[in-house]
């Protein structure tokens, strides 16, 4: 669940990672990539430097094509991040070779330039303001209130009162959720399963309960895995 409010929340001023756990849970982006164990005598299982990827796979029914979003990484010594956000239009995550011919993940830089030769309009941001607003509009011109939205819904707490009514017009119209190839849930299936909304007025009631389909759902990783290192 952290993994898919980095892919789609992006701006680590809004997430919460481990939310669902407890108040007092202390994550981090850099402790995940890096993999800490918690261990006195090997604190974490990468160090130095290496690249890691997040990625998901989309179907757009309206346009009746595949879309994948996702995030490369690179980490260095000291901690820092070198990040891009990318939206790949046309493609599946089976398509894409992550793997460099150096025996280890392509970097970010690397990554960018295949993607370049790929057929397609894609869109590449290292800026998280850009990349949401990218987001949103190949989700379906979703409110920015998506955000602030998935992230509580991920703590599996309440939300009530929120107008959210373009979210729910996207999850209806826009997108099944893929994973292996396979479609998870058609709209029309999504439309008779769920049913996590009571009109309030103007305003929309949504349990949190509701959104337990969206974690996991899309996400497919390489058969190798995403980071190098130790």
């Amino acid at each position: 669940m952290d993994a898919l409010q980095v892919l789609l929340v992006a701006n680590q001023r809004q997430i919460r990672f481990n939310s669902a756990a407890h108040d007092e849970a202390r994550r981090s982006l850099i402790s995940y990539l890096r993999g800490k164990t918690g261990g006195e005598e090997k604190k974490y299982l990468r160090e130095g430097d290496f690249t890691s990827y997040i990625a998901a796979e989309f179907y757009d029914h309206q346009k009746r094509e595949t879309f994948v979003v996702g995030v490369v990484m690179d980490v260095y010594g000291d901690d820092a991040i070198d990040d891009e956000y990318f939206i790949l239009a046309g493609v599946q995550l089976a398509d894409l070779d992550f793997w460099s011919p150096a025996e280890r993940w392509k970097n970010r830089e690397e990554f960018h330039r295949y993607c370049q030769n790929l057929p397609g309009r894609h869109i590449f941001e290292r800026s998280k303001t850009g990349y949401q607003k990218a987001l949103l509009n190949r989700l379906g011109q979703v409110s920015e209130r998506f955000f602030p939205v998935f992230v509580k819904a991920l703590s599996f707490k309440p939300i009530n009162n929120v107008r959210i009514s373009s979210t729910i017009s996207w999850m209806r119209r826009s997108c099944s959720w893929t994973s292996c190839g396979r479609t998870l849930k058609s709209t029309s299936a999504t439309r008779r399963s769920w049913k996590p909304w009571k009109s309030a007025g103007s305003s929309w009631k949504l349990s949190a309960a509701s959104w337990k389909l969206l974690p996991g759902c899309g996400i497919r990783w390489p058969s190798r895995s995403m980071s190098s290192g130790a």
